[in-house]
C-alpha cells in the first residue's frame, strides 16, 4: 500500500473511532494561516463606528435605531443608544471633509483630505462655505480617533469621527488624554464613554454624545492598544472614509463667519 493510501486509511479509521470527530493538531486549528501571509494593513478595511440619526443609512434602513452605535462595513449593532460605546484611544489624526451642494440644496460627501503638518495652515483658514466654478461646498473639520472596543478587544480596530456638531466632544476627550499625558499615562490607559445626549437649537432637534471616563483599561486593553498603535506607526491603515449621516441641523442654517477652525485649537483648558 502506498503512502498516500496509508493516509487516507488512517484518516478513515480516526472518523470511525472518534464518530467523525477528528481531534486536528494545532498548526490547523490555529487561526493565522491561509489567505493572509500577505496582506498588511493596507489590505483590509478598518471601520468606522456611525452613530445613527435619523436620516443615517442603517436606521432608515430599520436595520438600526436612532442613536445606536453602528459598524460602518457590516452594520453591526455594536452599542444601542441606551448602553453607550466604550472606547479605547490609541491613535488619532485630522481630517477636512468636503461636501458639495447637490441639486436639491443638499450637501452629501465629496471627499475627505488628511491633515498634515503641510497642509494645516491653509486648511485652517478655509471658509466654512466655499464656491468654487459655480459649485458650493461646506468644509468641516472632524477629529477621527483609532479606538478598541473592550467588548471586541481581539478583532480589528475602529475609528470614532467626530466634527460638525461633535467639535466639542472632540474637545473634551482631547483634553482628557492630554491630562493622561501630563501624569505619564497614555491615552489607553483609561477606558472612555460616548454617551446620546439630546441636543436641540432653533434649527430643531438631534442626538449628540458626551464623552466621559468609564474606567481603567485592563492589562489586556492596554497591551492589545499598544500592539495597534506599533502597527499604526509603520503601517498605513484604510480607513472607511463616507459620512455617517449627520444630525439634521447641519444641513441648514447661518453660515459660520470665521474659518473651518484654528486647526491648533485642539484642547480647552
Amino acid at each position: 500500500m502506498n503512502s498516500k493510501k496509508k493516509a487516507e486509511v488512517k484518516e478513515d479509521v480516526a472518523l470511525v473511532a472518534t464518530g467523525g470527530e477528528v481531534t486536528l493538531p494545532a498548526e490547523v486549528t490555529g487561526g493565522t494561516w491561509g489567505a493572509i501571509e500577505n496582506l498588511d494593513t493596507n489590505d483590509i478595511v478598518v471601520p468606522k463606528v456611525f452613530h445613527q440619526q435619523a436620516l443615517s443609512e442603517y436606521a432608515s434602513a430599520g436595520l438600526a435605531s436612532v442613536g445606536d452605535f453602528c459598524d460602518s462595513v457590516t452594520g453591526e449593532v455594536l452599542a444601542t443608544k441606551s448602553e453607550g460605546l466604550e472606547i479605547i484611544v490609541f491613535g488619532s489624526y485630522k481630517t477636512l471633509m468636503i461636501q458639495k451642494q447637490d441639486a436639491g440644496g443638499k450637501y452629501k460627501f465629496e471627499k475627505s483630505v488628511m491633515v498634515t503638518p503641510g497642509n494645516a495652515e491653509f486648511i485652517a483658514l478655509k471658509p466654512f462655505y466655499e464656491e468654487e466654478n459655480g459649485e458650493h461646498y461646506r468644509n468641516m473639520l472632524y477629529y477621527n480617533y483609532y479606538c478598541l472596543i473592550p467588548e471586541k478587544i481581539n478583532e480589528l480596530p475602529f475609528v470614532v469621527s467626530l466634527g460638525s456638531t461633535k467639535t466639542k466632544v472632540a474637545k473634551k476627550l482631547n483634553t482628557l488624554i492630554t491630562k493622561l499625558s501630563q501624569m505619564g499615562k497614555p491615552g489607553a490607559s483609561r477606558v472612555f464613554l460616548l454617551s446620546n445626549v439630546t441636543e436641540k437649537n432653533d434649527e430643531g432637534q438631534w442626538l449628540g454624545l458626551s464623552i466621559s471616563e468609564s474606567r481603567q483599561s485592563t492589562n489586556e486593553e492596554l497591551l492589545k492598544a499598544h500592539s495597534w498603535y506599533q502597527k499604526s506607526q509603520v503601517q498605513n491603515f484604510v480607513v472607511q472614509e463616507e459620512e455617517e449621516g449627520a444630525a439634521p441641523v447641519t444641513d441648514s442654517g447661518p453660515a459660520p463667519t470665521g474659518p473651518v477652525e484654528e486647526v491648533s485649537d485642539d484642547v480647552v483648558f
